[in-house]
């Protein structure tokens, strides 16, 4: 029995669920052998999930995470659990009455306006939830307050690399070198956006990014990532300064943003004074 009929079978003897969706990759029908199942598990009394007994009952767990999201005003509590077979099932517990409101509002949450497959229904009311629309997590173009953060954010980090460098502090500029990357994605996306000319629907973290990044952006990236050794860190801070400086004026131009380029222009002249 695979994992997912053992999780139906667990939750049609438990009479505090009522309803599961199944959202994300697999009910969007994009999926491979590592895809993991996002259930949304809808239902009153939940309070079993305190306690890993339940999942027991399912099957081996590996390792189980407690965490958990805010819905408007509730905290959603979630399971992220990887069972012994090396399957990975990501349960968020909701009270019931939050998909009733959807109904009622007749509008979904992004979570489900990509798609959803009702896996479990035993009062019914499967059938009043709102269709998807398909154009949840759509990113458009930044308002302009947002680009200039994100130049004064990347340039911040870029400084603090250089200066671990020149230290050699390998491991914290490995870090803060990190940070940097998080910035140039928000500057890539950006990019791409306006290069496509409409919002795109982005997955979070750079995921499948060669879905929607232009090659000759993707093939930059070969050398902004770097190994642990000195010289090969000083290649990729160096590789990711101008990619993000080429990246940040396209931004500007196109969408008529003001950009001043003194924080740039100081900040790579202090790296490249550091850069032996």
């Amino acid at each position: 029995m695979d994992i997912l009929s053992r999780i139906l079978a667990w939750a049609g003897t438990e009479d505090s669920v009522r309803i599961i969706l199944m959202v994300g990759s697999r009910a969007q029908q994009n999926v491979d052998e590592f895809s993991d199942f996002d259930l949304s598990i809808f239902g009153n009394d939940l309070d079993f999930i305190y306690d890993d007994k339940w999942l027991e009952s399912i099957f081996t767990p590996l390792i189980c995470i407690h965490d958990q999201f805010n819905w408007d005003n509730q905290v959603i509590p979630t399971r992220l659990t990887i069972f012994s077979d090396m399957t990975k099932v990501d349960f968020s517990f909701h009270p019931l009455s939050l998909l009733k409101e959807m109904i009622i509002n007749k509008e979904l949450r992004n979570t489900y306006g990509n798609g959803y497959m009702i896996m479990l229904d035993k009062d019914g009311i499967g059938q009043q939830i709102p269709k998807p629309g398909f154009h949840a997590y759509e990113t458009d173009k930044p308002e302009e307050i947002k680009f200039q953060l994100a130049i004064s954010e990347f340039w911040f980090e870029a400084y603090h690399v250089a200066k671990y460098l020149s230290r050699g502090d390998l491991w914290a500029a490995k870090s803060r070198d990190w940070a940097t990357k998080s910035w140039l994605l928000t500057m890539i996306t950006w990019h791409s956006i306006i290069s496509a000319g409409h919002p795109l629907q982005i997955k979070s973290e750079g995921r499948e990014m060669e879905r929607w990044l232009t090659p000759n952006i993707y093939e930059e990236l070969n050398n902004c990532f770097a190994g642990f050794p000195l010289q090969e860190q000083w290649l990729g801070l160096l590789s990711t300064t101008k990619l993000f400086s080429m990246l940040t004026r396209k931004v500007a131009e196109n969408s008529y943003f003001k950009y001043d380029n003194r924080v740039e222009t100081k900040i790579s002249t202090f790296i490249s004074q550091l850069n032996p």
